[in-house]
């Protein structure tokens, strides 16, 4: 019989039937063996059946407690099995089945097929809910919610309801209600013997479903829903996992704790109330809570355990050791730290963060810090609309969480927001006071605004705030660069890659300071480090190739520009930056042709006219050259470089006169310190006496 999935000819859209020449059998195995592996999964003398297809209530061996709910469990597993080629839950022995369906959830369906409908993941959610009441009563009703699927409608989903979210994959949905049995489902609506009647849902249970059905819409509401289930049995400590979860989530954490500091120590959920409040203190940023109640949490060998050993080693930086142990657990949770490890790991992978944020909140609870973390990840991916959308809705849900608006704030300042992105910042520092890196995203936000005293003043109460800040003591030393005050840029910069040598930014404009100074191969140096810290940065590369042709090295610098176009194509100046290295090179086509994308992309940028203007000017293609200097003029009126060049253009045409004008011009407009007013100033001389002046 063949279990996966059938290759067929492209069908116009996914279906559950499947080729007509081949025919699903449906049959009975009283003792059955693996083909493929060899070993006997089910074993004569034990009334268990076969572990791969028990409900969590054969497998506690409570066989008063059967109900149809168990076969549709089962029929799940089958279900399950056809559409992904394997089962739902595999290990190395029957006792490691066992294991794992009792404390972890699938792997979700789309995970392992993609094509396969959303709904169909969410029909088989209520045929694996831990709790036989959440699930489908009987299997008529689970091939019923199929035949809605196919004709394009939402299934209702069992007990739970539809869309229902794995709240914890662990002991929380041990506890509950008892289960009953039979083994009768059939594919037909007749049975072939009466069941047993399942124990109608209590008004809590009803409760319970309903805050469900909302926990992703109105977590608010699911909230008051969950509470009113409490109240009628105020034992259901799964529920009040679930409730502290969703109270979390809207920014109520010391009620969330609460709830946590309700389950008793010596219950089965006891383990994944330590690990939510140890989870909640990692992310309240307040180490000495999450310490302990993850330690606590460690202890459990379950999945709990798992996910806190691996918190743990997060706060304690030892970030491959925790992505490795979050690899192999299943369950929401689980996926969502694998997001967070990704997203905050030196070297971390943005799109994998992404990705692992956005199937953790398809599967779980709409947590404020997920989609804040999530903004961060897509924020480096440079997807800044959706990074916004992201920031906004962390806000929604938790409008008190000083770290979304620093970090909305961050994603305005990239989008050249900066009046909006001041004052988010302003804002993260009304809530916290304390929140040192909203002082320095405030003042790095001051600083792209030009306000170089504000800036510095921000950045001053973040280093007294936390000494140890050193992305303050970068933009400081941006500062003191801007300010024309070399020295101390490169003391704050010193400062700060011996604070954070991981970090790649400090290496990065401690190279562009000591490459103005003239030092040529420190330059190259600290550049190289950030390359190698981060190595598919444009911008390391560009400055890299600025400082290697500063040394004499062309080709290495040719070859930084060339990289950094590939890594960021729609920067034009990068285009411009490999236009004047084509230049200096002698490959004036290769420059024309790089300056003509960068101003394709920035019609805007002068430095992008004003070298193609040079780089006509040096083929004698003087009119060319002097429309070029126009355009730079009409952008920037004191541009003293264009009117020098535009006179050079102009001598090349003979109009000695209008070269005259311009060189008056740029001495003119020229700051005092002109690097080249001298060479001006001897230009002008010689026009005058050329011209019988």
């Amino acid at each position: 019989m063949r279990v996966g999935p059938t290759e067929t000819a492209p069908r116009p859209a996914w279906t559950l039937d499947p080729p007509r020449t081949e025919r699903a059998l449906l049959t009975d195995f009283g003792i059955a063996k693996s083909v493929a592996t060899g070993s006997k999964l089910t074993r004569t003398g034990q009334a268990l059946g076969t572990p791969a297809y028990m409900s969590p209530e054969q497998a506690r061996g409570e066989v008063s407690s059967l109900s149809p709910a168990t076969d549709v469990w089962s029929l799940g597993c089958v279900l399950y099995e056809m559409l992904s080629g394997r089962a739902p839950w595999e290990a190395d022995t029957a006792a490691g089945v066992v294991g794992k369906l009792l404390l972890e959830e699938p792997t979700p369906v789309r995970r392992v097929r993609p094509d396969v409908p959303r709904a169909v993941g969410r029909v088989l959610e209520s045929a694996f809910a831990k709790r036989a009441a959440d699930r489908y009563a009987e299997g008529t009703a689970l091939r019923e919610d199929l035949e809605r699927v196919l004709r394009g409608e939402r299934p209702r989903g069992g007990a739970g309801g539809v869309g229902r979210r794995r709240v914890w994959a662990t002991a929380a949905g041990l506890a509950g209600a008892a289960c009953v049995a039979g083994l009768a489902w059939s594919t037909s609506p007749a049975r072939v013997e009466a069941p047993t009647p399942a124990q109608p849902p209590s008004s809590g249970d009803d409760f319970a479903a309903r805050a469900r059905s909302r926990r992703t819409s109105d977590p608010k509401g699911a909230v008051e829903l969950l509470q009113r289930a409490l109240e009628q049995d105020p034992g259901r400590h799964g529920l009040r996992l679930e409730r502290g979860l969703l109270l979390w989530a809207v920014g109520a954490n010391g009620e969330a704790r609460a709830e946590w500091a309700a389950v008793p120590r010596n219950m089965p959920e006891s383990a994944a109330a330590r690990l939510y409040e140890g989870l909640e203190g990692l992310f309240r940023f307040a180490p000495v809570d999450a310490i302990g109640r993850l330690r606590e949490a460690a202890a459990d060998p379950g999945v709990e355990g798992k996910l806190a050993r691996a918190s743990l080693a997060t706060v304690e930086g030892r970030w491959e050791e925790a992505r490795a142990d979050l690899e192999a657990v299943e369950g929401w949770m689980g996926v969502l730290l694998r997001g967070y490890v990704e997203s905050q790991r030196p070297g971390g992978d943005p799109a994998a963060a992404d990705r692992d944020f956005t199937l953790g909140l398809e599967e779980g609870i709409p947590f404020a810090w997920v989609y804040d973390n999530r903004g961060v990840a897509r924020g480096r991916l440079g997807a800044l609309d959706a990074s916004l959308a992201d920031h906004d809705q962390a806000i929604r849900l938790d409008p008190g969480s000083a770290r979304a608006w620093t970090n909305r704030g961050v994603t305005r300042g990239e989008r050249g927001e900066w009046p909006e992105a001041i004052r988010d910042h302003s804002e993260a520092i009304r809530l916290d006071p304390g929140h040192g890196k909203a002082w320095t995203n405030r003042g790095a936000a001051k600083l792209d605004r030009g306000d170089l005293a504000g800036a510095l003043s921000d950045l001053d109460e973040a280093l007294r705030l936390d000494p140890g800040d050193a992305k303050a003591r970068v933009n400081r030393g941006i500062a003191h660069h801007r300010r024309g005050d070399l020295d101390t840029a490169l003391s704050e910069l010193g400062a700060a890659v011996r604070l954070a040598p991981g970090l790649p930014e400090a290496w990065l404009r401690l190279g562009m300071v000591r490459g103005e100074r003239g030092e040529a191969d420190e330059a190259v140096a600290a550049l190289e480090e950030a390359v190698r810290l981060r190595p598919r940065w444009a911008e390391a590369h560009s400055e890299r190739g600025v400082a290697r042709a500063a040394g004499g090295d062309l080709p290495g610098g040719l070859a930084d520009l060339e990289q950094a176009v590939r890594l960021e194509p729609k920067n034009p100046r990068f285009w411009t930056n490999l236009g004047i290295m084509r230049r200096r090179a002698g490959d004036s086509d290769g420059a024309l042709s790089a300056y003509d994308e960068a101003l394709r992309r920035a019609p805007g940028n002068l430095l992008a006219r004003y070298n193609r203007g040079n780089a006509h000017r040096e083929r004698s293609e003087f009119a060319a050259a002097i429309a070029d200097y126009d355009e730079a003029l009409r952008i920037d009126p004191r541009h003293a470089n264009s009117y020098a060049n535009r006179a050079r253009a102009r001598e090349g045409l003979g109009d000695l006169a209008g070269a005259i004008a311009d060189m008056e011009a740029a001495l003119a407009a020229a700051a005092p310190g002109w690097s080249e007013r001298a060479w001006a100033e001897a230009q002008l001389r010689g026009l005058r006496l050329a011209l019988g002046r």
